[in-house]
């Protein structure tokens, strides 16, 4: 073999020697950019879980604005508004009212929103009149308002941990024991305060619950119940709707097991003292029920 073929066949093993390097160099910087792509891509924040925690939200005051919820029963319906935070409130507090003669749930809503909007309570004014007629049997029975209150609280969603007071005006008032004693007798009893302003107990409305569930009524059927009675000093029947009728219906409810918060009222007032008065009685109601430790 001549010197030219030596040198050829070095250069040969020169060259196959560096092209085998450069392979190697490549390999080896095509692992490094793998091995820092993977170790990048396993401490990417994006591979993160993050858990969230649903919350209910925050309810707006519907006070100024009321809801018009209807009954099964004819053209009667509840007024219904609440305060800001409704939602999560624990417990709900609502006051449920029933007018006298001849009123409806938007006027008995408008007398008592001034105030509700100083409380945490919410408000339902039920018309338990269709608006013609003046005798017992226009207007709802007992038995029939007790359903409606019952059925409109659950579709509300209060429960017994919530605080239900109910009140009633004049001819409600008459009707409020009986309203009172269906709810005691009743598989899930939810008034928890009542409130009797200007109406006496009349004998022909509780007897209609005598009658009614007369299986069921005891001697302590208003137990578990405190109750508030309301009168004015001027009051046009005082017989009938006056302090003196009122102090009556007060020792009638506690022989059946009430516990008695108070008496509210005024002398100077006539019918309706509770909402009339110039002394402001449905802010005392509000600190008696806000002092009386109801049971959750």
């Amino acid at each position: 073999m001549g010197r030219h073929s030596h040198r050829e066949a070095g250069f040969s093993h020169i060259a196959i020697i560096l092209v085998l390097l450069i392979i190697g160099l490549v390999s080896f910087a095509g692992w490094r950019v793998y091995r820092t792509n993977q170790n990048t891509t396993q401490s990417s924040p994006s591979a993160t879980v993050t858990k969230t925690t649903q919350t209910i939200t925050d309810s707006a005051s519907t006070i100024d604005s009321p809801s018009k919820i209807s009954t099964k029963i004819g053209n009667q319906y509840f007024y219904y508004g609440s305060p800001k935070g409704q939602n999560n409130a624990s417990p709900k507090k609502i006051l449920i009212t029933i007018h006298g003669t001849e009123g409806s749930a938007e006027k008995d809503y408008e007398i008592w929103k001034p105030y509700i909007k100083e409380t945490s309570f919410a408000l339902a004014s039920l018309n338990w009149w269709d608006g013609n007629g003046d005798k017992t049997t226009d207007y709802s029975t007992p038995e029939v308002m007790s359903s409606q209150i019952q059925d409109f609280l659950s579709s509300q969603n209060y429960t017994k941990n919530d605080i239900v007071v109910f009140e009633g005006f004049s001819r409600g008032s008459a009707n409020s024991y009986s309203v009172a004693a269906f709810d005691r007798a009743s598989t899930n009893p939810l008034i928890d305060v009542v409130v009797s302003s200007s109406g006496g107990l009349q004998e022909d409305y509780f007897n209609l619950t005598t009658k009614e569930i007369s299986s069921k009524i005891q001697s302590n059927i208003f137990s578990g119940i405190y109750w508030i009675l309301a009168c004015g000093g001027k009051d046009s029947n005082p017989t009938r709707d006056g302090c003196g009728a009122m102090e009556a219906s007060k020792k009638f409810v506690s022989d059946k097991g009430a516990s008695i918060l108070g008496i509210l009222s005024d002398s100077n007032s006539g019918h309706g003292a509770l909402t009339t008065s110039s002394t402001n009685l449905p802010k005392q109601m509000f600190e008696l029920i806000d002092q009386a430790s109801i049971a959750r």
